[in-house]
């Protein structure tokens, strides 16, 4: 081999035009699907064409270990790649621990209004009813829940809100009522109330004219009519029924009172909110929870549209999911 073959031999190869594909997933053109990856360089075909030699099964391996910023990149290489790639049964092992190890985040935020006396509460429960039917069964998995006891029943319009998380990251929210407020606890404390269980309030009435001042003949009625019962104000019992009985599942994992709070300090600063941070127990979803004080600056949404809740906000590896790539986890890896 003479010098002049040996260095063509060495020499690295320019790398190439990337690869026009005519069957783009989701309609995206070239320029728009391309997700460039820190971690890694838009691999040359050369490589590319030497993986694609390789064993399904282990592409996939590969892809997975690499993470899925770096698979995406891959399967931008050539369309071998894209192909292996974007089929969900490729990522069938991709929320195995022992294949990644990548943090799926999503962030919970609620605006809504609060008063220097209100209690937050964060913590997980065995979930609200199904709502698919079946009536009494609860969903399977870890559910969370964030619960405002306002102390000016005005304000008192959120109740709680209760996420469960899917292997995605992906958040399904409900709303419910206070236990308080529902029609079971409001008809046992009755009961006990008529029974004599409980001692009433007297609510104050409206005495009447005394017949002396009065322009009209004196009249049969009592001066003062009977009071009217009522629970005394703030009264809390202890209630259990088949209707509530999830409410028996909380376990609190954090409890604020904003009256030790510091956001009251400088109520322009609505960026200041209460957190909460959950980790699920396989160590790799994590949900944020947010709770932004409404202080209602000029030009804000009026009190009567809260609460605003927004959520699915998710980050993998610590990067947010933007354009395509948000696309194709919703779409491919948020399935499998």
């Amino acid at each position: 081999m003479n010098r002049k073959e040996v260095a063509v031999a060495v020499a690295p190869a320019a790398e190439p035009e990337p690869e026009r594909s005519l069957n783009l997933p989701f309609g995206e053109s070239e320029a728009e699907v391309v997700v460039e990856s820190p971690l890694v360089s838009r691999t040359p075909s050369s490589s590319s064409s030497l993986i694609t030699k390789l064993p399904t099964e282990l592409i996939c391996a590969i892809a997975m270990k690499s993470g899925f910023f770096t698979a995406i990149n891959l399967m931008h290489t050539c369309r071998t790649l894209r192909t292996i790639l974007s089929a969900p049964e490729a990522w069938a092992t991709y929320y195995n621990p022992d294949m990644s190890d990548e943090i799926i985040e999503n962030t919970l935020s609620v605006t809504t209004k609060l008063t220097q006396f209100d209690h937050l509460v964060f913590g997980t429960w065995s979930g609200l009813p199904g709502t698919r039917g079946d009536e009494g069964q609860r969903r399977e998995g870890e559910d969370l829940f964030f619960e405002h006891r306002a102390f000016d029943t005005d304000f008192d319009f959120l109740g709680g809100i209760s996420a469960k998380m899917s292997r995605g990251g992906m958040l399904k929210i409900q709303f419910f009522e206070h236990r308080t407020t529902l029609p079971c606890y409001l008809t046992d404390i009755q009961t006990k109330l008529n029974s004599g269980e409980l001692a009433p309030t007297h609510l104050p009435t409206t005495p009447g004219i005394p017949d002396e001042f009065s322009s009209t003949p004196p009249s049969a009625a009592p001066l003062f009519p009977a009071a009217t019962l009522a629970p005394p104000t703030g009264l809390r019992i202890p209630h259990t029924c088949p209707t509530c009985t999830y409410f028996d599942t909380q376990t609190i994992h954090k409890s604020t009172s904003l009256l030790d709070h510091n956001m009251f300090a400088a109520p322009t600063l609505l960026d200041d909110a209460i957190t909460w941070v959950y980790t699920h127990l396989d160590n790799r979803r994590r949900v944020k929870v947010k709770v932004h004080a409404y202080q209602g600056p000029l030009g804000y949404v009026s009190w009567r549209d809260l609460p605003m809740v927004h959520c699915n906000e998710v980050r993998v590896a610590g990067r947010a999911l933007r354009g395509w790539a948000w696309e194709f986890w919703r779409d491919v890896v948020e399935r499998v």
